[in-house]
């Protein structure tokens, strides 16, 4: 699976999530530790990523739970996106991401790409 990595200063919809949930204007990039994917399976993979705009100083976030998206796509520019949602990056755990991508087909070179902020 190839990498993409974008961050998203517009916002975008957030059906569902509980009002504790956030979108921040970050000062400075939040994916400072980057994005990685691991323990594909034939169908799918895992997505992480975690969100520290200052990751020498605590990660440099306010203690306030925060809405990712993230999106597997077909092509590079995104324009046929296979696989999308909205995972919350936590405080309690350290603003980590974790989120399962399935139904991809075996065997094809996918990107991804983590989007943050309001």
């Amino acid at each position: 699976m190839r990498r993409a990595l974008a961050l998203a200063w517009a916002g975008f919809a957030l059906p569902g999530c509980a009002p504790a949930v956030t979108r921040p204007r970050f000062r400075a990039y939040p994916f400072t530790l980057g994005i990685a994917s691991g323990s594909p399976t034939a169908s799918g993979v895992v997505l992480w990523t975690r969100l520290a705009p200052d990751p020498l100083h605590g990660g440099g976030l306010d203690p306030e739970d925060i809405a990712v998206r993230w999106e597997v796509a077909e092509d590079e520019r995104f324009s046929r996106i296979v696989r999308e949602g909205t995972a919350v990056a936590s405080a309690t755990r350290a603003h980590a991401v974790h989120a399962e991508a399935e139904g991809l087909a075996p065997g094809r070179d996918y990107h991804y790409r983590f989007l943050a902020g309001g």
